[in-house]
């Protein structure tokens, strides 16, 4: 019984393990979607962890800018030899920072009618 439960186990994961192809494709149309620029963070399949700025794509890979002993290094990475990239940080035209400036413009009117419809409340009860 166990041996029958392990062997569709390992087939099952046989089955639905993504191709080195796959994986190759997935990771490149992740980094395609992440912007020149955006911090992200990057390990590789030898288990080395680089922290920067991604720079451009080509057909094989992307390059990352590190600080390394106070000095700025252009790392080239390819696709095949990347584990995963993560998105950490965009900057902030990459982010719509113009979104964020609306918000507080309306957040400041709203606070000021708000202190209009106090102050008019106060004078109305007192001259009554």
């Amino acid at each position: 019984m166990f041996r029958q439960l392990l062997a569709l186990t390992l087939s099952c994961a046989v089955l639905f393990a993504a191709t080195p192809e796959e994986r190759t494709r997935k990771l490149a149309e992740k980094v395609s979607s992440i912007p020149e620029g955006a911090i992200v963070e990057v390990r590789t399949i030898d288990n080395q962890h680089l922290k920067g700025r991604i720079g451009q794509m080509t057909e094989s890979g992307f390059s990352v800018q590190t600080v390394r002993n106070d000095k700025v290094e252009t790392v080239a990475v390819e696709f095949t030899k990347a584990k995963s990239v993560k998105l950490l940080a965009m900057k902030d035209d990459q982010r719509g920072s113009g979104k964020k400036t609306a918000g507080w413009i309306v957040l400041g009117g709203l606070a000021a009618l708000g202190t209009i419809v106090v102050v008019a409340v106060a004078v109305a009860a007192a001259g009554s």
